[in-house]
């Protein structure tokens, strides 16, 4: 069970929808209003609009090097509320939770900027926007878990906070659609 919170993220109007990769239409004529944008083209490879990232952006992202060019990139940060279950008599130490966080680091955070996509797949044409990730963590004291499947034992509740840098403005539902 996770929660979701973001700051730094801009809502632009025409940013690419998670489903057709266009931009919305605001200024249609009224007649055309009720008109559907429905089905659009697949998305293919013609349609990207930002390049995938290398092998070696992908290796650092996972050990977590900074991309050189990051600063010059939009700053998106998302919080989330993670349940973690551990076993009986384990607690959850500063070691623990930073292997918690260094895999989520090598094996989520390269997924989330494409690293694992075949090119010749149908992607969305923002698909490739985040430029470089790395990610926080901390276990706040007066937080519990409201799993009922989890609240019985030995559950943690851990806030991850993911530091993206995007090449460009993109909805925040479609970043939400790329973590969840």
């Amino acid at each position: 069970n996770s929660e979701i919170g973001t700051s730094n993220v801009q809502e632009p109007t025409n940013s690419p929808s998670p489903r057709t990769g266009t931009g919305s239409v605001p200024n249609l004529p009224s007649a055309s209003r009720n008109t559907t944008l429905f089905p659009s083209a697949p998305p293919s490879e013609y349609s990207i609009i930002y390049e995938p990232p290398s092998e070696s952006d992908c290796q650092d992202i996972a050990a977590n090097q900074t991309i050189a060019g990051r600063e010059t990139m939009i700053n998106a940060d998302f919080e989330l509320g993670v349940e973690v279950a551990l076993s009986d008599n384990s607690t959850l130490t500063e070691p623990l939770l930073g292997e918690l966080l260094d895999a989520i680091q090598e094996k989520i955070l390269p997924s989330l900027a494409g690293c694992s996509i075949i090119i010749d797949e149908l992607v969305e044409a923002w698909r490739f926007v985040i430029f470089d990730a790395f990610v926080t963590g901390s276990v706040p004291p007066d937080e519990f878990c409201t799993d009922e499947t989890l609240v019985n034992r030995n559950c943690h509740r851990v806030s991850v906070k993911l530091d993206l840098f995007l090449k460009g403005s993109v909805r925040f539902l479609d970043i939400i659609g790329l973590i969840s």
